[in-house]
């Protein structure tokens, strides 16, 4: 007989509860890899019914929220209706008017559930929850609850207006950011896997892959904020439609060069908006061929005047208020890449479609403590020179490569039949410019010193190469994987961004591995397994499996197959996950990678 559940609300909620987590962490590790999800539920009886509990979470045990914190929901949420704006508006068709009744209702109920997680005193420090609208399971309303790091959601640029109005009685939550929007788009889904028959039966179901999510989460950003700009439009499709146009001009090109411009989004009479240009008649933002072909007019200084339907001519940017959010301006960076800004402030990549949350070409901050990782000897000033002009040509619309290694004076006379060697000088960010545009990499001393530049590099192949990205790329790869001594190449691709090689994972405390460690023996020796928190637990190893040492391989591998055996004891019939022994990596030198407790 497998585990009973005591606070039961249908057969698969655990099954249900586990796959969203899993489905939370595919996708918002997409947005930011630092995101570590929790998901779990919450379901408010519905029925008059003295044989099930008035409210349940799952998982019911071992977990900081319980279900009788819930017990008094339905009590608590029936005034709230009575102050809604909505509710001074009255249907003249009943039906109508029911659904309206029961919309508000649900709407207290999940206000009522947000407000009991939000004043929980056991509630974890750090993480911002939020919660599905709820949804008719079994006798239950139940909602889909999503914890993530506060710190990771507010560190990425958002928005403040986070409400539009529709008109004087109703509004409606607008994204302030792409993960805003992403959370939405999660819940959303959720509400819909949890309104099928058997909801959970089944692992891997999500409605939707991580990536379809995030670009619908994108175009509903997107549709957020023109919608702000100008909720005067004659169709609703004008507004959905907005990301796929910006998509569709960006793909083109004219006369073989890819686009670059800017495209004001702005409401036709916006006091921010100086006109320079005026179209006589409007042309149509959908029509992709035509507003490529204008966006070539869009440069020195004067950009596209747009709304989600219409191009009116060419403008300038004067002054406005920016607390309005009422103004965005759309940036085509080059083919198949454009932007979403306001105020200047860049709020949304879009690669080939995909939206990503905006980014700087690199990160310095990892260069300047990879560098110091890699040469331990160089001065800080030496390695903040090698940061500073990486920065100063890591926006080139040219690819190329700075390769540093500590014996670049022999390396540049071993490869001088396919170099151009010069006199040792020293890099500068006004310097590098000019060494950078012809093919072939720079060859510097961690000092900052050049002594050759257009280096064809060699090496042997090596599995660390990447078949989908370019030769520069993989030629990287295969020298410095070849190379004896200490060596770092920094690559700068055509496309936008910087990869390092190495790309060397952070350092973390070994006290960090063997406390989790800890952790696993603890469940081991419980009176009975918490399959949630060992699920944690186990997950948290394997995303750090590099930094295993022999000894923490074999001591895991032994307690996971301990408190397997023990849950199939408990529960015989319930399902299992199959892993895989954790072995050792060979990269992997805790001389490198521990840091000092």
């Amino acid at each position: 007989m497998g585990q009973a559940i005591t606070h039961f609300m249908w057969g698969f909620q655990q099954h249900f509860c586990i796959d969203q987590e899993v489905h939370a962490n595919a996708v918002f590790r997409l947005l930011d890899k630092r995101f570590e999800p929790e998901v779990f539920l919450i379901g408010i009886l519905d029925e008059d019914r003295r044989d099930r509990l008035p409210a349940c979470v799952e998982p019911e045990d071992d977990f900081w929220i319980s279900s009788n914190s819930f017990y008094g929901v339905l009590k608590l949420a029936e005034s709230l209706p009575a102050n809604y704006p909505e509710s001074k508006v009255l249907h003249s068709h009943p039906g109508v008017q029911d659904s309206e009744t029961e919309r508000l209702r649900r709407r207290a109920i999940h206000e009522t559930v947000c407000k009991i997680i939000a004043e929980c005193v056991n509630k974890p420090d750090g993480v911002q929850y939020f919660v599905s609208f709820p949804v008719a399971r079994d006798g239950y309303l139940v909602s889909t609850v999503l914890g993530l790091q506060t710190e990771f959601v507010v560190a990425h640029p958002r928005l403040t207006v986070d409400r539009a109005r529709i008109h004087a009685y109703r509004s409606f939550k607008a994204a302030v950011s792409l993960v805003d929007a992403t959370v939405d788009e999660f819940l959303r889904d959720a509400e819909l896997e949890l309104s099928r028959p058997n909801a959970g039966e089944g692992l891997g179901r999500s409605a939707r892959s991580p990536d379809e999510l995030v670009r619908s989460a994108g175009a509903r950003f997107t549709m957020d904020c023109v919608y702000k700009c100008d909720q005067n439009l004659d169709q609703i499709g004008d507004w959905q439609r907005f990301f796929e146009a910006c998509n569709g001009i960006a793909a083109l090109k004219y006369e073989q060069a890819a686009g670059c411009g800017r495209m004001v989004v702005a409401r036709r009479e916006h006091d921010g908006v100086l006109p320079a240009v005026k179209f006589a008649t409007p042309l149509s933002i959908r029509n992709a061929r035509g507003a490529r072909k204008v966006l070539e007019l869009a440069g020195r200084g004067l950009a596209l005047h747009v709304n989600a339907a219409s191009i009116f001519g060419l403008v300038e940017i004067g002054e406005y208020s920016r607390n309005d959010e009422d103004l965005f301006e759309v940036r085509v960076l080059g083919h198949h890449h454009w932007e979403l800004a306001h105020a200047g402030q860049p709020l949304m990549d879009v690669r080939s479609g995909q939206p990503r949350l905006p980014a700087p070409p690199f990160d310095a901050d990892k260069l300047r403590v990879d560098v110091r990782r890699i040469f331990p000897a160089v001065p800080t000033d030496d390695a903040e020179r090698i940061v500073t002009v990486v920065a100063s040509i890591s926006t080139e619309r040219h690819g190329t490569m700075i390769v540093v290694t500590a014996d670049a004076a022999a390396e540049a006379k071993r490869l001088s039949r396919q170099s151009i060697t010069i006199e040792p000088r020293r890099a500068t960010p006004q310097l590098i410019k000019h060494l950078t545009p012809i093919d072939g990499a720079v060859l510097m001393s961690p000092d900052g010193q050049c002594y050759a530049i257009g280096v064809i590099l060699d090496g042997v192949a090596s599995p660390q190469g990447d078949p989908a990205r370019g030769a520069r790329y993989n030629s990287a790869v295969r020298y410095v994987q070849g190379h004896g001594s200490a060596c770092i190449a920094i690559v700068v691709s055509e496309d936008g961004g910087v990869d390092l090689i190495p790309d060397l994972p952070s350092a973390i405390r070994r006290s960090e591995i063997e406390s989790r460690i800890e952790e696993l023996r603890e469940i081991t020796f419980a009176a009975r397994v918490s399959r949630r928190r060992f699920s944690r637990i186990i997950s948290w190893i394997e995303r750090h499996a590099f930094y295993l040492l022999q000894d923490h391989c074999e001591t895991v591998n032994r307690l996971v197959r301990q408190i397997d055996e023990r849950t199939e004891q408990e529960d015989p019939s319930g399902f299992r996950i199959i892993r895989q022994d954790l072995v050792p990596n060979s990269r992997f030198d805790p001389a490198f990678y521990y840091e000092a407790e």
